[in-house]
């Protein structure tokens, strides 16, 4: 192997550890993302919850602004379980080099 492939493969490497490392702290923040999400929302369906099953304590239109939260407090634990989860990411990381049987 010449001078010039060498320094391009250790090019090739280090570019590829950054993408790696950069892969890394992205999961993280989507993860942690996703767990305050989804503690948010616990806690809006648990007060919105406690409206709905103790109605003689509130309004008729506290409880029903309850009822949508609840609504749109699943639709946005869908979501955020759709963008986490179910959406690949794994696409960002794949290998620099092209190798060639030479």
């Amino acid at each position: 192997m010449g001078r010039r492939a060498s320094e391009r493969l250790r090019q090739e490497r280090e570019t590829f550890d950054q993408l790696k490392a950069h892969d890394s702290l992205w999961f993280k923040l989507r993860l942690t993302t996703g767990l305050v999400a989804i503690v948010a929302l616990l806690v809006v369906l648990f007060v919105a919850a406690r409206v709905v099953l103790a109605p003689s304590q509130y309004s008729e239109t506290t409880i029903t602004l309850a009822a949508v939260a609840i609504l749109a407090d699943i639709a946005g634990l869908a979501g955020t379980v759709f963008l986490l989860v179910l959406r690949d990411g794994s696409g960002h990381l794949r290998p620099t080099v092209g190798i060639s049987g030479k």
